[in-house]
């Protein structure tokens, strides 16, 4: 399923405020400060008997009206890179507000999908800093194989055309993490 042109921008808007609101401006992304900055309770699958937990088997998340908190269980069974996604596309459900939304379920999988993808490794800071693989672009940012081959693709699309990759390069979130790019590269 493909997202509009409006939910893409929508998408890359999201994560700008949240990464400003947060002070994100380092790589690899620590999701579990990032859930600490926005105030997000992050909880333990293995804190749970088993069949509390049938959910999903990476991570959910829910609004807890008696505390009034976003809470998000994850399965701390699974490598770290899947949890990093799986915490990072909970959090997309709620900066993108999907408990309100009048998207389908897929649509809303879709979107939070989007926004890890693009929050845990932004195109832009990928492309400043010449990654070109599946392994490198992992490596990097902490994100499984299997993302990285989605990121790649994506990647491969935005550099055919030199506005899209300029628009990526020149982007507010790739200037979030200008110190980061620089100490990467220099290193």
């Amino acid at each position: 399923m493909a997202l509009s042109k409006e939910q893409r921008k929508y998408i890359k808007e999201s994560i700008l405020d949240t990464f400003e609101a947060a002070g994100v401006n380092t790589f690899p992304i620590d999701v579990f400060d990032l859930c600490h900055k926005l105030k997000i309770r992050v909880l333990k699958y293995s804190a749970y008997p088993s069949e509390l937990i049938d959910f999903s088997e990476d991570a959910f998340s829910f609004y807890n009206q008696k505390k009034q908190e976003y809470v998000i269980i994850y399965n701390d069974a699974i490598e770290s890179a899947r949890v990093n996604f799986s915490i990072m596309h909970e959090i997309g459900h709620i900066q993108l507000d999907h408990d309100r939304s009048k998207l389908t379920e897929a649509e809303k999988e879709v979107e939070a999908d989007t926004f890890a993808q693009k929050a845990l490794a932004p195109a832009g800071v990928i492309l400043k800093l010449g990654l070109k693989t599946d392994v490198q672009i992992s490596s990097v940012f902490n994100v499984s194989l299997p993302c990285a081959r989605v990121i790649t693709t994506n990647l491969s699309f935005i550099l055919k055309y030199p506005a899209l990759r300029l628009n990526e390069i020149n982007s507010p979130i790739t200037a979030l993490f200008e110190e980061s790019i620089n100490a990467y590269i220099n290193k």
